[in-house]
């Protein structure tokens, strides 16, 4: 459809990319984003499915970390404020569920799996690239599906106070993005899973 109407969302994503069409009456541009929600589930598969993806400074990103968490909390019955289950891992039967994505890629994760590394759990040692990730991830999707105008932090929607800030992490996150390299070397944005953050018009 994008295509179709005069974009052009394939090409290099270190290229510009055509993100907007006229409009056939008012020749304004009409602009396309990509739905944040599915952008969510897409990024929540491919780091189950490319597991251990590597960073450009912070080691590799692992799903196992996720199964660590689930692991520990359930053994010792606390939750350390989030909401990993059994559920969350094992999501085969679920991959559209945009909640399990939410939560899996969420703010509480990266803190809990940190948390867990600073308290000594040996098998949370290397987690810091896999906590970056995620936290990212958890930005731009409250970036890019911020609403509320009473919100705060990055799930305030954007505007004329923030927009500098927002602009600067964007740019972060895309170069951020780019670093990111499958088991067999190959760039992430290249693979069969790429994540495509249509921002560039955004930043420009």
């Amino acid at each position: 459809m994008c295509n179709q109407l005069g974009c052009e969302l394939k090409g290099d994503p270190r290229e510009p990319l055509q993100t907007s069409f006229l409009h056939p009456v008012t020749g304004e541009k009409v602009f396309v984003v990509m739905d944040a929600c599915h952008m969510l589930k897409l990024a929540h598969n491919m780091l189950q499915a490319y597991s251990p993806i590597a960073t450009a400074t912070t080691g590799q990103i692992n799903w196992r970390y996720i199964n660590h968490l689930n692991d520990v909390q359930k053994k010792d019955g606390l939750h350390a404020a989030n909401k990993i289950t059994d559920k969350h891992v094992y999501f085969e039967n679920h991959k559209m569920r945009v909640s399990l994505a939410a939560q899996t890629l969420s703010r509480s994760v990266s803190v809990a799996l940190r948390t867990m590394r600073d308290l000594g759990y040996s098998q949370f040692k290397d987690c810091e690239a896999t906590a970056e990730f995620i936290e990212i991830v958890d930005r731009l999707f409250n970036t890019m599906n911020g609403r509320n105008p009473r919100a705060k932090g990055f799930k305030a929607p954007l505007g004329a106070l923030n927009w500098m800030e927002r602009k600067a992490f964007l740019s972060r996150a895309r170069e951020y993005l780019f670093t990111l390299l499958t088991k067999d070397g190959t760039p992430v944005y290249q693979s069969k899973r790429s994540i495509k953050i249509v921002l560039v018009k955004f930043m420009t």
